[in-house]
């Protein structure tokens, strides 16, 4: 039987959780690598789940709709959105008096406890899953602004360079898909002796600074493809950006195909 829970349960669960517990209704393993938890204890009636929050993700800094870039985590009775924006105040409101939410509670002393757990929760969170949303100023990553200014600079000046002479054949073991934790995939594919990149829109050639690291053409941003021990390309990191006025953001692609 795969539930004998009836009627509504009244758990904070995520989209992300579905594909788990289905396979685990199939007696099949979920992949490690799957951030999505398995409901199977809830939906059997079990007390001890460990089932007390949900996450949701809305875009990162670095997006189009980066000024309405979000996260926010709800519990059976509370709901956090913290917002990238610092000069956007964040928002706590009472599931069970506001179920519309309409009053901000977050600047009530009485809720800081509330405040405190919802935080931690949410920062374990980002943490697993690599999400670049764990360094949004808010989260307390960039305290020394001048120093953070000069390493932003030296890391520019890193990414600021020549094309290097590379053996092309050497690109075809980038060839392939790849996922970022945000769910975007690009694709890495090779014409010629050339090295492009392609996501939803068109494709932009990547010039080599070594065997493994290139620059966008068309974009302020700069990858780095990683190996096994075996040698088989695992994934990339994306480094954004070269502009003064974005925050450098690495992210993390793993190579699916």
């Amino acid at each position: 039987m795969f539930a004998t829970a009836k009627g509504r349960i009244d758990f904070p669960v995520s989209s992300l959780d579905l594909p788990g517990t289905l396979l685990s209704m199939a007696g099949v393993t979920a992949p490690e690598s799957w951030v999505g938890r398995n409901l199977s204890p809830v939906l059997k009636g079990s007390k001890k789940h460990g089932i007390e929050y949900a996450v949701n993700e809305w875009v990162d800094s670095v997006n189009q709709f980066r000024n309405l870039a979000q996260r926010s985590i709800r519990s059976p009775y509370y709901k956090l959105i913290r917002w990238h924006r610092q000069d956007k105040p964040d928002e706590l409101y009472d599931l069970v008096a506001d179920p519309h939410e309409i009053t901000n509670i977050i600047s009530k002393p009485a809720m800081q406890p509330v405040l405190d757990k919802l935080l931690n929760q949410l920062n374990a969170w980002m943490k697993r899953t690599n999400d670049p949303a764990l360094f949004w100023a808010k989260n307390g990553k960039i305290q020394d602004l001048a120093a953070d200014a000069k390493a932003e600079a030296d890391l520019r000046a890193d990414l600021k360079f020549s094309p290097v002479k590379v053996d092309p054949q050497i690109y075809d073991r980038y060839v392939g898909r790849y996922e970022f934790v945000t769910r975007f995939r690009v694709s890495i594919f090779k014409e010629g002796e050339t090295l492009f990149i392609q996501g939803d829109g068109d494709k932009s050639e990547l010039i080599p600074k070594s065997e493994t690291e290139f620059s966008n053409k068309n974009q302020t941003n700069h990858f780095t493809f990683f190996k096994n021990e075996q040698g088989q390309v695992t994934h990339l990191i994306r480094r954004n950006s070269t502009d003064a006025g974005e925050l450098m953001i690495d992210m993390k692609g793993k190579k699916i195909e």
